[in-house]
């Protein structure tokens, strides 16, 4: 058995490199009646790489989404505080004046 009936069905079901690459890796240390019996069942095979990989791709693209939304949060808070910041200092530089003839200075 030879890997190259392995990468023309790996080739024909458009499976990603990522998967291919261990495949291929496994595939090579596998006895001849286990590369016989992946290649008889490639259809099935296959299918639930792909259907894995499909699962994979979803979960993190819902990880990325959550991770900028996270980001996003974090910087609106940062945002408000430097407001809040800016806001005080701003209030103090007004205020100061006034503060310092009250109280004599």
């Amino acid at each position: 058995m030879t890997n190259s009936q392995l990468l023309k069905l790996i080739k024909e079901h458009d499976i990603c490199d990522e998967d291919s690459v261990e495949i291929t890796r496994i595939f090579e240390v596998m006895t001849d009646d286990r590369k016989v019996e992946i290649i008889d069942d490639w259809e099935n095979i296959a299918r639930r790489i792909k259907a894995s990989r499909e699962q994979l791709e979803k979960e993190k693209e819902i990880l990325l989404i959550q991770a900028i939304s996270d980001i996003e949060k974090d910087l609106e808070e940062y945002n408000k505080r430097q407001v809040r910041k800016k806001t005080k200092k701003d209030i103090d530089i007004l205020f100061a004046p006034v503060i310092s003839e009250k109280s004599g200075i």
